[in-house]
């Protein structure tokens, strides 16, 4: 980070980023903090099994981090699924089980924010639908609200429900928000899922065909449920079967949904907030089907999932869909993306190192797009560098979408189970720099468990920084007043004719009077290449959501809006302090900025 601060001593984090490597004695420890990573469990040691879990970050308190998995013999509790709650920033974690009236069965949890804070977790829920003759039947998907996060929960709201039946079955849902405050859509909550005529049956009769559902009241009531897949599949839960549906929602409202089937992969969107939806198409293939084997693991999939770039940066509205397949002889994970809503689509991108690829699975991937930078974030288990079935976790990141740095989750490699379900998918959210990810893993009894990973990076980098030590201690809001000093180039549509270098000299100069107490307000008259009299209000990351670009109603910049400099200079400066975000094209693209709070 370059920049100057009057009077202001840079925070420790921009110095001695020394790695310590230390080793966990055992596979499911308390909170550890491996450098900048915080490693904590989620699920209890005291549960005999936790499985398929999804995690998310608070946009408006980032500290505020939810999961939600199966979790099976805990003793204080005979609840199939629960919610797991740390306003630490992830260093430990509450167990809630979930509301369960009926006392049904549940599972395939997914876990979401909306703009404003509010947690909503969704699961499936079911009664006889193992049971050739069963008592009494029921299925179907519901979800639960928290506006505490996490601590407490309303009662269920039905998505779809089928009493006293067990077809159709309702499978495999996900969920995105509208968080987009220019939407038309803004607030609205999708689900897509699985439908099956009927569970297991070969009769050609049967098929599976992807279902779609929108709530327009934030989660209190869904509309009549709608099929969105033009063709069907079998109803194998097999490599013929429409599964594995994630829709996500693009700045101007835009509904996409993504699914694996016998098709490969198929994609479909909306553009009247889930209303009506085009015809399919097809956008690639998944080589050897979306169902596969991995040793050690009860069973695989490389179903798709799908993200798109809010930010403000040159991806922005970007769709990218990542999966695995095995066309390279193993399981490999990939991404591809579109800039134009799904009309055209980049080549495959290959996700994980391609390098000395010794024919080793990459398994079980999901991915975060962070809407204040636009960085792609995925993660996957990973044995490139491990033998037998012994697994690690791997975090890529990237910052164009194209290529990737790496990041290992500091956890002991572990030893998988075949006979052990190990869930269908892990968990990963991404929100101003913070990275979450929830993953199962077998500790050392053999045992199934949730535990998850933290790390925070400097916005719009790779660089990994110290725990929670990016706002320490930061304001929550700033108004600030400043100089502009461009050169030739860097201000499109402004004639500005200096050179680089008499920017920088001039920049300089005009700290220096600055400093020495002349009227800031003058010199901005006089001076800048922005417009008088150069006044912003910013909300820093954990004041308001910064998945709201846009000058919010009462004039707020949101800190993820401006040009990166800026806010890094501007939150450290004491009320009359002047500072100096120095020309950098990655963080000061428009020239030099005299920062002054006024505020």
């Amino acid at each position: 980070m370059k920049g100057i601060v009057a009077k202001k001593v840079w925070p420790g984090f921009l110095h001695g980023w020394v790695r310590f490597f230390l080793f966990l004695l055992i596979a499911s420890p308390p909170t550890a903090i491996f450098g900048q990573q915080v490693i904590s469990p989620v699920s209890p040691e005291s549960a005999a099994s936790a499985a398929e879990v999804s995690i998310a970050i608070n946009p408006v308190n980032i500290n505020n981090i939810v999961a939600g998995s199966l979790m099976q013999g805990y003793p204080d509790s005979s609840a199939p699924d629960f919610s797991f709650w740390s306003k630490d920033g992830g260093k430990t974690f509450s167990p809630v089980p979930v509301p369960n009236p009926d006392d049904r069965t549940q599972g395939d949890d997914v876990i979401l924010f909306a703009g404003g804070g509010m947690c909503v977790h969704a699961f499936i829920t079911f009664t006889g639908l193992w049971d050739q003759a069963p008592k009494r039947a029921s299925n179907g998907i519901a979800i639960v609200r928290s506006g505490d996060g996490g601590e407490t929960w309303g009662d269920q709201t039905a998505v779809i429900d089928h009493l006293n039946s067990k077809t159709p079955m309702e499978d495999k849902p996900w969920l995105v928000f509208d968080r987009y405050t220019r939407s038309p859509q803004y607030g609205n909550l999708y689900c897509s899922w699985t439908r099956f005529d009927v569970y297991g049956s070969a009769d050609p009769q049967d098929t599976s065909q992807i279902m779609f559902a929108t709530s327009r009241d934030g989660g209190e009531s869904f509309d009549p449920v709608i099929r969105i897949s033009d063709s069907g599949g079998d109803c194998l839960d097999d490599d013929g079967t429409l599964e594995g549906a994630t829709p996500s929602v693009g700045p101007d409202g835009s509904v996409y949904v993504v699914w694996a089937g016998p098709r490969g992969l198929e994609f479909d969107k909306s553009t009247d907030g889930g209303k009506t939806f085009g015809k399919d198409r097809v956008i690639g293939d998944i080589s050897g089907g979306w169902n596969s084997d991995v040793d050690g693991i009860l069973r695989h999939n490389g179903m798709p999932v799908t993200a798109v770039d809010h930010s403000q940066g040159a991806n922005r509205g970007r769709l990218y869909v990542n999966w695995i397949d095995d066309r390279n002889g193993n399981k490999d994970v990939f991404l591809v993306s579109s800039a134009d809503g799904g009309e055209t689509w980049t080549d495959r991108v290959q996700v994980n190192a391609s390098e000395g690829d010794n024919g080793r699975d990459q398994f079980f991937t999901w991915m975060a797009v962070d809407p204040v930078d636009g960085s792609v974030n995925i993660v996957y288990y990973d044995r490139a560098k491990t033998e037998g079935t012994m697994t690690r976790l791997t975090l890529a990141r990237s910052l164009d979408g194209k290529s990737f740095q790496y990041f290992p989750v500091d956890i002991p490699e572990f030893k998988c189970n075949s006979t052990v379900f190990f869930g269908d998918y892990i968990g990963i959210d991404a929100q101003q720099g913070r990275v979450a990810i929830g993953f199962m893993h077998f500790r050392e009894n053999g045992q199934l468990g949730v535990s998850s990973a933290v790390m925070d990076f400097l916005p719009n980098t790779v660089e990994m920084i110290e725990h929670g030590s990016r706002m320490a201690g930061q304001p929550e809001r700033i108004t600030v007043q400043h100089i502009l000093i461009g050169f030739e180039g860097s201000l499109p549509g402004k004639d500005v004719t200096r050179s680089k270098m008499e920017a920088e000299q001039l920049a300089s100069e005009l700290l220096k009077r600055a400093l020495a107490g002349e009227d800031f307000d003058a010199l901005v008259k006089e001076f800048t290449d922005d417009e008088h009299p150069g006044i912003y209000q910013m909300a820093n990351f954990h004041s308001i959501p910064d998945t709201t670009p846009e000058v919010t109603a009462d004039k707020i910049f949101p800190r993820g809006g401006m040009v990166r400099g800026f806010g890094d200079v501007g939150f450290l400066l004491e009320v009359g302090q002047v500072g100096m975000s120095e020309y950098s094209a990655a963080k000061s693209k428009y020239g030099w900025h005299i920062i002054k709070r006024i505020k």
